[in-house]
């Protein structure tokens, strides 16, 4: 016979001796509650309390709202990325744009700010771009390099990649917005949400300190050494 096939029997004999028998299961709450109503008692055995160990006593263990710890995440990443086509976003509408020259590498799918001293010094892969804060349905923000107006070097032929990308980004700031690319049109089909996602958080950074992050490390081009511009060169080893 188990400790298990007779439940209220391990409880009583807890109850009516010293110690907890080695190996013996533990009864539940309702097990002990059950045994001290058959013994027409509602006082705390200190046997009791033993075998229940850390659960003796649950008002010692309940916690209020107010006292669960609270953390403030720290903003260690930000991408620079156009938004995926299986994400919803929404743009700052405050926060003012920031136009800018940038390298796109294409092969690695980053962008790469470039000091204005070094510019002269590319040859090819300069873009520009629009900078905006964005954020997506969960909440993951990350800065979005918009196409800025087209300059003209295409002649009189439109950039409807560019068209429908700018489209997608003023439609952003007012709603919940997915851009997907069609390939076959040339052209990013725009999206809005039809569910209720809730009010976009933003990240709480001035825009300075996102930019700085996000193009932190080897992510700002400013002397002829770096990476990209080596690589340019053939002056890798």
């Amino acid at each position: 016979m188990t400790a298990k096939s007779e439940p209220n029997k391990v409880v009583a004999d807890l109850m009516d001796t010293t110690a907890i028998p080695t190996g013996t299961a533990m009864p539940t709450a309702d097990e002990v509650a059950a045994v001290m109503a058959s013994k027409g008692t509602t006082e705390t055995d200190p046997r009791v309390d033993q075998a229940l160990g850390i659960f003796s006593n649950l008002t010692a263990l309940e916690v209020t709202p107010a006292e669960v710890i609270a953390a403030k995440e720290i903003v260690t990443t930000m991408p620079v990325r156009r938004p995926r086509r299986n994400e919803f976003v929404r743009v700052a509408s405050e926060a003012p744009p920031f136009t800018t020259f940038l390298y796109q590498d294409d092969d690695e799918g980053t962008y790469y700010f470039i000091a204005p001293e070094i510019r002269s010094h590319f040859i090819a892969g300069t873009v520009v771009k629009i900078l905006v804060p964005a954020v997506n349905q969960l909440g993951a923000p990350f800065i979005w390099p918009v196409p800025a107006e087209d300059d003209g070097q295409g002649g009189s032929r439109k950039n409807t990649w560019n068209e429908s990308h700018r489209a997608a980004y003023q439609q952003a700031k007012i709603k919940w917005t997915k851009m997907v690319s069609d390939r076959a049109s040339r052209v990013y089909r725009v999206y809005e949400a039809s569910g209720n996602l809730p009010d976009p958080q933003f990240c709480p950074l001035p825009f300075n300190q996102q930019l700085a992050i996000g193009f932190g490390g080897v992510g700002t081009i400013s002397d002829r050494e770096h990476p990209v511009l080596r690589a340019m060169r053939g002056d890798i080893p």
